[in-house]
């Protein structure tokens, strides 16, 4: 019984210690590397360096301009619920850190997002989108950050619509097609005129 307890005050004091965070860290590695595997995906976990961001993203073939996408996610194991400025500070700081354009806060639980985040939010930082979840959205976070990155290189790629040069074209078109028509009228005219004749 002593050795029971002694067990579970050790596995309790282990849980107010960083390395809580660590095996947080490990499990949404494991997740992000079970998903990524076959996509071209590469997954770096950076978070034992102590410094903002725990595992880094990089999609290499998001761009058509041949520039990696860099997706952060900041794994946290927490019981004190964190709002969405707190958030988008802590995001923001790891994307500055790790030179990524998107982020992803994962929260282990539930009781570690406010109220007003629930199970997922979206946010726009000073240098990019991010979503905070919990562990068991870490999968669409990753999925919907993707796409989104995609989606904005896509229409940025994709050249502007010039509507004046557009309407002036319309405008050529209608001239034209009222000559053709004053053309064909002019010509019916003359026929009859010649069949009378």
């Amino acid at each position: 019984a002593k050795e029971v307890r002694g067990q579970a005050a050790a596995a309790e004091a282990l849980e107010q210690t960083t390395q809580k965070g660590t095996t947080c860290e490990e499990g949404v590695v494991q997740v992000l590397q079970s998903w990524a595997q076959g996509l071209g995906i590469e997954v770096h976990h950076v978070g034992t360096d102590n410094q903002p961001g725990d595992v880094l993203l990089v999609v290499n073939d998001s761009n058509p301009n041949g520039t990696a996408l860099r997706i952060v996610a900041e794994a946290r194991d927490r019981q004190q619920p964190l709002g969405r400025m707190a958030i988008s500070d802590t995001v923001s700081t790891a994307m500055a850190e790790r030179s990524a354009a998107a982020a992803i806060y994962v929260s282990k639980t539930r009781h570690g997002l406010a109220k007003e985040i629930g199970e997922w939010a979206e946010g726009l930082a000073g240098q990019g989108r991010w979503v905070a979840c919990t562990h068991e959205h870490l999968i669409t976070a990753a999925r919907f950050l993707v796409l989104q990155e995609r989606l904005q290189a896509i229409r940025a790629a994709a050249p502007s619509v010039d509507a004046a040069s557009i309407e002036a074209q319309t405008q050529r078109i209608r001239t034209t097609l009222g000559r053709i028509k004053t053309i064909n009228t002019k010509v019916t005219e003359l026929r009859g005129g010649a069949d009378e004749i």
